[in-house]
């Protein structure tokens, strides 16, 4: 069998070569064998899907249960620290803890409202009296709590903008707006 396909290419090689009509023919004979062969290999490369590999929907995914609210009444936020005195009179991070009052539900996040006021005297009845100017007002998230009931955590945040200048004496007040439970 191997002979017979030599004598068969020697004899298309001699006709290439010495009748020139032939070479057009074996030009496109040529292109089509290489194509039906490339289209065979790329036929066979590509996996065939299984039964098992084919798409079977699993169980459903129980749907999520809505977050529980905590009422922002039931979280306290107590002992504020900073930083203050700091570099240039600034403060730039409070920590604050927050006791969580409820009895049955675990605090996860809280989000609070932070005023930080500079007051020019620094008597604390000067501070009451309304002798001080708002110099930063944000709000902001406590994300990723674990805070059970009946007990507190101490939560730290940055004051944004790198800060905020105290020319007299700072008071800051963290308000706790919403809060959620586990």
């Amino acid at each position: 069998m191997k002979l017979l396909g030599v004598i068969f290419a020697v004899v298309v090689l001699w006709l290439a070569v010495t009748v020139s009509g032939i070479r057009k023919f074996l030009l496109i004979g040529g292109v089509v064998i290489v194509g039906l062969v490339l289209l065979v290999v790329l036929n066979e490369s590509t996996t065939k899907q299984t039964a098992s590999a084919s798409y079977q929907p699993g169980l459903a995914v129980p749907p999520l249960s809505p977050p529980r609210l905590i009422p922002p009444a039931s979280i306290e936020a107590r002992d504020i620290r900073t930083d203050f005195p700091g570099y240039g009179r600034q403060i730039s991070r409070v920590t604050v803890r927050l006791f969580n009052n409820s009895t049955q539900e675990t605090l996860k996040k809280a989000d609070f409202r932070l005023l930080i006021a500079d007051c020019k005297n620094v008597a604390i009845e000067a501070a009451k009296s309304g002798d001080c100017v708002t110099v930063d007002d944000e709000t902001g998230s406590f994300d990723y709590l674990n805070v059970p009931p009946q007990e507190a955590r101490d939560v730290s945040l940055t004051v944004k903008n790198l800060g905020v200048t105290i020319l007299g004496s700072p008071r800051i007040d963290l308000t706790v707006t919403a809060a959620l439970a586990e």
